[in-house]
């Protein structure tokens, strides 16, 4: 989404019209918004538990996606992503031991800091593994080199050190 925002691509690559013309749905482009707000739907199935946050997360959402439609949805993208990131944390820091949520976040660094703010990653990190960076990138290591992964331990070396 954040490289949508960046570059001159159409207001229906953020946000699609409803699919409601069968047959032919498939063959038409979907919004990233649309399909955040497809996978919101599935979280309180996964996560029972945290439905105050679930609530939280779909209030910034709704916020987002049923504002006008207009020209202007690059800016109210730009102006709710860090509230929509935000309130994700909650669900973040349930899978805080999932290497692959970690290795994604941390391949994805640059978007990410790009409409949140510069250093956001890092400290998110810091908070959900108070015991370090380096304690991080063991864990992450072992982790991935026990499931035969182990040509990306430069590459999560790399990317916590950045």
């Amino acid at each position: 989404m954040q490289r949508a925002l960046q570059t001159k691509a159409p207001a229906r690559a953020l946000l699609s019209a409803d699919k409601r013309f069968s047959p032919y749905d498939w063959a038409s482009s979907y919004g990233h918004l649309n399909k955040i707000g497809e996978h919101v739907l599935l979280l309180p199935h996964v996560f029972p538990e945290m439905s105050q946050a679930y609530q939280v997360l779909e209030k910034s959402l709704s916020k987002t996606l049923h504002a006008p439609k207009s020209a202007a949805i690059k800016t109210r993208c730009i102006k709710w992503l860090p509230l929509l990131f935000s309130a994700l944390e909650p669900f973040i820091e349930k899978c805080k031991e999932n290497e692959n949520l970690l290795f994604f976040l941390l391949t994805h660094k640059q978007e990410l800091e790009a409409f949140m703010s510069s250093g956001y990653l890092r400290s998110l990190l810091l908070r959900l593994h108070p015991r370090g960076i380096s304690d991080l990138c063991e864990k992450l290591c072992d982790n991935y080199h026990h499931r035969g992964f182990y040509f990306l331990i430069p590459e999560i070396t790399r990317l916590l050190n950045a």
